[in-house]
């Protein structure tokens, strides 16, 4: 089986809006035993928590449900659990290199070739939940692409 994680900071909105997003399109696909994903945050300030309301809303009025998620920080065993470790944006890149040194770690918008978008802005900040969506949606389809390529999975 192969294995995915997703990471930002707190894993309240980005990182665990993909991870259902990924989920739920792996289920359309009818890889979800072939492909195992899951999410968590540099920061354990959230650990515990629910996704923020405004990714609990998004993710509701797109049919993907939330029920059981609840936050956590990455851990050492992540990093050597997981195949593909994706951070959500450059900073929390650095920090994924700076808690745990040299890790092959990601960025998700690497997955997008030509795309002009290289960090997928916090929609806590930006207020912006439903233009995240549609991003991570995107990215998540070119993230599954990459991986059935890389590893010949069937189409």
């Amino acid at each position: 089986m192969k294995t995915v994680l997703f990471v930002c900071k707190g894993n309240i909105n980005r990182s665990v809006m993909a991870e259902l997003l990924f989920r739920k399109l792996l289920k359309s696909e009818s890889l979800e035993d072939v492909i195992m994903v899951d999410s968590a945050g540099t920061s354990s300030k959230h650990s515990g928590e629910p996704p923020y309301p405004g990714t609990r809303r998004v993710l509701k009025s797109n049919g993907i449900s939330y029920a059981g998620s609840c936050s956590r920080q990455v851990t050492a065993e992540d990093m050597q659990k997981f195949n593909y470790v994706i951070a959500m944006d450059q900073s929390n890149l650095r920090k994924l290199i700076k808690m745990f040194g040299k890790v092959d770690v990601r960025l998700f918008s690497e997955f997008e070739p030509g795309s002009h978008i290289v960090d997928i802005p916090d929609p806590s900040i930006t207020k912006e939940y439903e233009y995240v969506f549609e991003m991570i949606d995107k990215g998540c389809r070119s993230i599954l692409s990459f991986i059935r390529d890389k590893e010949d999975l069937p189409s």
